[in-house]
């Protein structure tokens, strides 16, 4: 798709999302595009951080307990969860405190939308935060190929 289509298309996308709205007030784009998190990257730093955590005996966990802190923020893990955390923050502020409809815009490849819309839906919704809510809100990811 070239760049004038692609631009036509996302403006008519807006317009439908301002459409649904009393205000008519088109989304606040949170745009997600910046190198620091990834599907993959969160995915690889988990795995860093899984490696640390697996120690298997107690000299070891002795040795690796002064230098602990500083593995797990080598890992990517802190930072990952940090970005994404602050992200699904900024989109509820966004619906609740100013009441706009969001608009989450991955870069290329990235996926890392779906992670932020699920913890927004977890953040808003209650029954998100019962095991069978948390179970079902999965279940929809998956199921629509986000994940």
């Amino acid at each position: 798709m070239s760049p004038a289509n692609l631009s036509s298309t996302r403006f008519r996308f807006e317009d439908r999302i301002a459409g649904t709205h009393d205000s008519q007030a088109v989304p606040h784009i949170i745009r997600m595009d910046g190198p620091e998190v990834t599907l993959d990257k969160i995915g690889l730093a988990f795995e860093k951080l899984h490696k640390i955590c697996a120690v298997d005996n107690s000299a070891r966990a002795h040795r690796y307990g002064k230098v602990w802190p500083q593995r797990v923020t080598e890992t990517g893990w802190l930072q990952a969860v940090t970005s994404v955390l602050n992200t699904a923050a900024a989109a509820v502020t966004r619906l609740v405190d100013h009441e706009e409809s969001v608009l989450l815009q991955d870069g290329e490849g990235r996926d890392i939308s779906a992670v932020v819309s699920s913890l927004v839906q977890v953040c808003l919704d209650k029954q998100a935060r019962r095991v069978d809510g948390l179970q079902r809100l999965i279940e929809k990811v998956r199921g629509n190929g986000l994940m």
